[in-house]
């Protein structure tokens, strides 16, 4: 599953989609990945695997080190 933000149109009429964060089920357990510049998915290691999808969201949104949000 793929967390997206969607920001207005600068100029025109299009809205542009940028990929935030990247959640997989594996093994009963989600695990959360980010984006490189090269559309290339890596594993966010300091986030450990939890079953509690809410609380991987809450951990991204947070964004305590600037690698989804910036």
């Amino acid at each position: 599953m793929t967390l997206i933000e969607e920001r207005e149109p600068y100029m025109g009429t299009e809205w542009t989609q940028y990929d935030i964060a990247q959640f997989r089920l594996e093994s009963n357990v989600w695990k959360v990945y980010w984006r490189d510049s090269r559309d290339k998915w890596h594993w966010v290691d300091y986030i450990d695997p939890d079953s509690n999808f809410e609380k991987q969201l809450q951990l991204v949104d947070q964004d305590n080190t600037g690698v989804f949000w910036g």
